[in-house]
């Protein structure tokens, strides 16, 4: 699986994403890449700490949207999802999978959810 992600706000994001990554990477047929148009899952670590963080992140979200191929997915990751999902869900239907911070552990079973498919072997450790 091709897999794009941006990770905005604090430097605990970039350490989350770099963390994301290599779990999903522990499947050698997941890999990283730079053009979100090329890619599968595209996803973006957000955060939403103050307001101009929030509507950072609510224009990334609508960018890598519009990315989207028929097969591909959109998750939206991190601080944005902890703390704003009910109203990300009713607002931005261009999103396939909020996650929250909290719910990391289970990145695998949610992924391979939203795939239909086992994608991530929920034995790899994030």
């Amino acid at each position: 699986m091709k897999m794009y992600m941006i990770s905005l706000g604090c430097a605990k994001n970039q350490v989350d994403s770099e963390m994301i990554v290599g779990f999903m990477q522990q499947d050698k047929e997941n890999v990283l890449i730079d053009n979100p148009a090329d890619a599968d899952l595209l996803m973006v670590n957000t955060c939403a700490f103050i307001e101009s963080a929030r509507e950072e992140a609510i224009n990334t979200i609508l960018d890598l949207a519009s990315y989207k191929k028929k097969d591909s997915k959109l998750v939206v990751l991190g601080c944005l999802s902890q703390r704003y999902k009910d109203e990300l869900i009713a607002e931005l239907p261009e999103v396939d999978l909020f996650i929250s911070i909290k719910d990391y552990d289970k990145i695998a079973e949610l992924l391979n959810g939203l795939f239909n498919k086992t994608i991530f072997s929920s034995t790899a450790h994030l």
